[in-house]
């Protein structure tokens, strides 16, 4: 009933256009990333929407560990805005994959990634996915990456199993 409710709201927000714009900037060096995200807020739009300060965290620690994510496919779970996992894209993973299980989550995931992906650099692909029930996508990733979804009771013992079928072998999880 909680993912319904905040479906609803993410809809009546986004029907009525109240979704801002956020500015985003990590130095390392010199490696810049900057990004523009369309965001909601937390009390209007649910969980989804927001980004988290952990969020924030992984991307700057990404600037500084370049090298965990260049050339390699990068999943990202409950991107909801996306922060991180374009973050990646633009530090320069082979591939990223951004998903959300919301569908009204995904429709801003995927404006954002228009709105902040240069065309050829890393292939970007976003998906509906939710790791508490989902058996998951059919391709496996170096890296699996995610910031704040542990929500629900389930997610804890969910969490470690879809991350066993996600990653490729030697693969790596970052939260």
């Amino acid at each position: 009933w909680q993912r319904r409710l905040a479906d609803a709201l993410l809809e009546t927000a986004v029907e009525a256009g109240e979704a801002s714009l956020r500015s985003f900037a990590f130095r390392d060096g010199g490696a810049r990333v900057e990004l523009r995200l369309r965001v909601g807020s937390f009390g209007r739009d649910g969980v989804g929407w927001k980004v988290w300060p952990s969020a924030e965290l992984l991307a700057a620690w990404l600037m500084e560990h370049k090298a965990c994510i260049c050339g390699l496919d990068v999943l990202e779970v409950g991107a909801g805005p996306g922060l991180v996992g374009l973050t990646a894209a633009q530090l320069g993973a082979r591939m990223v994959v951004l998903s959300d299980c919301s569908h009204h989550v995904l429709a801003l995931l995927r404006d954002n990634v228009e709105r902040n992906c240069l065309p050829g650099r890393t292939s970007i692909d976003v998906v509906e996915l939710d790791f508490e029930e989902d058996a998951g996508e059919d391709r496996s990733f170096d890296v699996v990456l995610a910031s704040d979804v542990i929500y629900a009771r389930g997610a804890a013992a969910a969490l470690p199993r879809f991350l066993a079928r996600a990653l490729k072998p030697g693969g790596r999880f970052y939260t």
